[in-house]
Order: C-alpha cells, then sequence, then structure tokens
C-alpha cells in the first residue's frame, strides 16, 4: 500500500497494489487509517504487508493484521538507504577540507609584494614575471590581483600577447 496525492496538500488517497502480480487491486480516497484497517479486514489472508513509513498505515496494518510482516516498498527502502549513506559519507568526508598553511614558504620579496603600498616594487615585478614568459593571469594569481588593478595593466602593456 502507498499514498498518493488526489489533490497536493488538501486530499490524498490509497493505492493497493497485490505484490505477486504487482496489479493495482483498488484504490481508496482516503488514507485514515480506520478505513485502510477496514479495507485490510476484508482479506483475511495477507501475510505480508508492503508499506511506506507512514504511521498510519503501520497503525492499520497493526489493527487489521497484527500477525502479518510489514516490510518497506523498493522506492522508501532504497530512499532510506541513500539517505543513511549520505549522512554516512558527510560525517567521514566533511564538505570543508582545511589545508594547513606553508607559512615559512612565504619570502620576504612574497611579504613586500602582497604589501599594496609597494607599488612600484610591485610593477617591477610583474614586469619581470612577464619576460619571463608567465601569462598575465599566472602573474595575477601568484600576486593575488584583480584585472582592473594598476599592475596588471601595466603588466599587460609590456607584452601585448598573452
Amino acid at each position: 500500500m502507498d499514498d498518493f496525492a488526489i489533490r497536493k496538500r488538501y486530499t490524498y488517497g490509497t493505492v493497493m497494489i497485490d505484490l505477486e502480480t504487482h496489479r493495482v487491486v483498488d484504490i481508496m480516497n482516503s488514507r485514515e487509517t480506520e478505513k485502510v484497517a477496514e479495507w485490510l479486514k476484508t482479506y483475511p489472508n495477507i501475510q505480508v504487508i508492503s508499506r511506506d513509513g507512514a504511521s498510519t498505515y503501520a497503525n492499520a496494518s497493526s489493527l487489521s493484521h497484527p500477525e502479518a510482516y510489514q516490510i518497506s516498498d523498493r522506492f522508501h527502502l532504497f530512499k532510506n538507504l541513500s539517505e543513511a549513506f549520505s549522512r554516512f559519507l558527510m560525517r567521514q568526508f566533511p564538505a570543508r577540507i582545511e589545508i594547513p598553511s606553508n607559512k615559512g614558504a612565504a619570502t620576504i620579496e612574497m611579504a613586500a609584494l602582497y604589501e599594496t603600498r609597494n607599488l612600484s616594487q610591485r610593477i617591477r615585478f610583474a614586469k619581470q614575471k612577464r619576460k619571463e614568459g608567465y601569462t598575465i593571469s599566472e602573474i595575477a594569481l601568484c600576486m593575488h590581483l584583480g584585472e582592473t588593478t594598476k599592475i596588471y595593466k601595466v603588466a599587460r602593456r609590456q607584452n601585448p600577447t598573452r
């Protein structure tokens, strides 16, 4: 058994399907516990009830056939399994991985280049790197610059090809 929307958020129904033939046995215009239990009682030979996780269907199955096995349907089984696996992966592999900084690699020269007041030194560095064959994008990335900075424009004038 499973529910379906007749009019979403307002009216729901229940569909009863035979597990062996996979054919629709009945469609009810309600998913209330009493009505579903009443329908189930008309079939006394039910041994296995496949249902979703709704407590309504669990209660209806327990009321009508307390000895019957209640199992989760395939869709909800895989949905619950994938959600549990996703939660497991999120615990094992956090979304944010911190990369430790390597402060020993920062030289005095690079520290001076990051200082925005050393404009002339930054321009000389950019021109030198341009002569060495670095692209404008690589120089800007190295110096933590954007396309609109003066250094970027000066380095571009040095060699018009990218």
